[in-house]
């Protein structure tokens, strides 16, 4: 089996186990809404802990006293990566966050809390515990405010984060879109469509990333399993564009990349589903895979400047790549150093300009190559049509007569015009031009739907009947017959006299088209004579 083929396969395999997996989260479990009001406007500002204590390593408790609060305010309020979240108005429980479901996932996901501070409350405890190590010892930020006036700063603040991810998202379901209609009128092969793929994979896993998702999103636990499982998907289109950009004769390195790319699908599934261990503990599999596909886009565009010098293709790559490095490094070391934190808006305008710039790139190209197809298409017909009648030419028939010897049923028809040069003597070329192009039409009109027409030579003319159609043939004959008649009633300077003879080919007695086409010859002329003697 062809290799892209098998990787190909196995990537639909897993992406189907993907969106099944994140459907699942989606209907089993989630946090509940958000409720709030706007009747009040207040800043939301910070707000310290009057005493912060540790009871284990994975479990935090901080402490607010009622005097911290400013009297307006009737919310805190605060953001968490993967903590489960507890809180306390005078050891009453009032609020908590906890996993979607323990099956699936064991982390609640990333979140703002809006916990509401009851009247005549003393004291706000807040636990919070890590749901892994990897985020232990992170503190949130702690503000207060008025809840409607909050969340729709929030909100808004994050309109242009969400909107970069929207527009990736957008741009890569519009090329596909685009390549769908244009891959059979082009060879545009799939680099569109692996580029695409990837486009879309980083605009929803982005998206997620925003203030605005985690708002928003109802549960939030599902949003965060499918943003790691969108991370592991990016790799693979993304190495195969690189492959169809630049490395083409590379049979090793991007089947390397794809199959630990798979991999890591597997196991980090594997664990996930056997409660070992969660996406976001084994996302860093998922950073290597990313790294490499950069690293061989990299590589790429290094032979690509070798080998052709600055192509424009490679300069867009470089271009976007360069930022595109950066802004990945700078959002890997602020990821793992603040604890899985989302990313921001550097690292999403970063790939949202280099998703532009290969977009342009790409449609240029795609653009080039439909001018190129249409330039080869119409010195394909020039080479294949008859210029005077617009039917297929000797060339073309004797390609198609070729193709012939596989077929076990078919009929030929051969056409011959009567007095054509008694038209061209008494009446000029112009008229013997003119019967020539009106017979094509009338032939075209009748057999053209149900085979090929062609002008063979000055006055002659064949019809090849497909199979499923020769038993027409009689039919179209009368058709033909009657359509002369008809012709001929009509003020022309010229009588039309198509003399024609068919034969249909017969396994057992014909080794090939020539016989068929000599029996329908002989027909011919001896309608042809009997034309004259009438």
């Amino acid at each position: 089996m062809n290799s892209k083929r098998l990787f190909a396969g196995l990537y639909y395999i897993a992406a189907a186990a993907v969106i099944i997996f994140v459907i699942i989260c989606s209907l089993t479990g989630g946090d509940a809404g958000i409720a709030y009001d706007a009747e009040n406007k207040a800043v939301m500002t910070e707000i310290i802990p009057s005493k912060q204590e540790t009871a284990s390593r994975s479990e935090q408790i901080f402490l607010f006293q009622a005097a911290d609060f400013q009297k307006q305010n009737d919310c805190l309020l605060f953001y968490t990566s993967h903590q489960f979240v507890q809180a306390y108005a005078d050891d009453t429980l009032i609020y908590a966050v906890k996993a979607g479901n323990p099956l699936l996932s064991r982390t609640p996901g990333s979140e703002w809390n809006f916990v509401n501070i009851p009247e005549n409350t003393q004291q706000i405890k807040v636990v919070l515990t890590a749901a892994y190590p990897e985020v232990e010892g992170v503190v949130p930020d702690f503000m207060e405010g008025v809840k409607g006036d909050v969340f729709g700063q929030l909100l808004i603040g994050s309109l242009p984060a969400m909107a970069i991810s929207l527009v990736n998202t957008l741009i890569g379901a519009a090329i596909v879109l685009y390549w769908l209609v244009i891959r059979r009128k082009t060879n545009v092969g799939n680099r569109m469509l692996y580029f695409a793929t990837t486009a879309i994979l980083v605009g929803f896993w982005t998206l997620k990333e925003t203030d605005g998702a985690a708002l928003l999103v109802h549960n939030h636990a599902a949003a965060s399993t499918s943003a790691f499982c969108a991370l592991m998907l990016i790799s693979i289109p993304f190495t195969l564009y690189s492959r169809e950009s630049f490395l083409q004769e590379d049979n090793f390195i991007w089947k390397g990349i794809c199959a630990y790319s798979l991999l890591d699908i597997a196991v980090s599934f594997g664990l996930q589903l056997a409660g070992i261990r969660d996406f976001r503990q084994t996302v860093h599999l998922t950073h290597v895979a990313l790294i490499a596909s950069m690293c061989y886009m990299i590589y790429g565009i290094i032979r690509e400047l070798v080998k052709n010098g600055l192509t424009k293709r490679a300069l867009s790559n470089l271009s976007g790549m360069l930022l595109l490095a950066i802004a990945m490094f700078a959002d890997l070391i602020r990821y793992n150093a603040n604890g899985g934190l989302h990313i921001d808006t550097f690292g999403k305008a970063a790939f949202t300009l280099y998703i532009i710039l290969i977009a342009f790139e790409i449609l240029g190209d795609s653009i080039s190559q439909i001018n190129e197809g249409r330039k080869a298409m119409y010195y394909r017909q020039l080479a294949t049509v008859d210029a005077m009648t617009d039917l297929y030419n000797r060339m073309a028939f004797m390609q198609d007569v070729e193709k012939l010897k596989k077929e076990k049923t078919y009929s030929i028809i051969s056409c011959d015009l009567n007095d054509l040069k008694k038209v061209n003597d008494t009446q000029g070329h112009l008229a013997g031009d003119q019967y020539i192009r009106d017979a094509a039409v009338m032939l075209k009109r009748v057999f053209g739907k149900h085979g090929r027409c062609y002008r063979i030579g000055g006055d002659e003319f064949c019809i090849i009947l497909k199979s499923e159609t020769g038993y027409m043939k009689e039919q179209l004959l009368q058709r033909m017959e009657k359509e002369q008649a008809l012709y001929n009633r009509g003020k022309h300077p010229f009588r039309m006299q198509i003399a024609y003879g068919s034969s249909d080919f017969v396994p057992e007695q014909d080794g090939d088209y020539e016989s068929v086409l000599t029996r329908a010859d002989a027909r011919m002329y001896k309608k042809k004579q009997e034309i004259k003697n009438q």
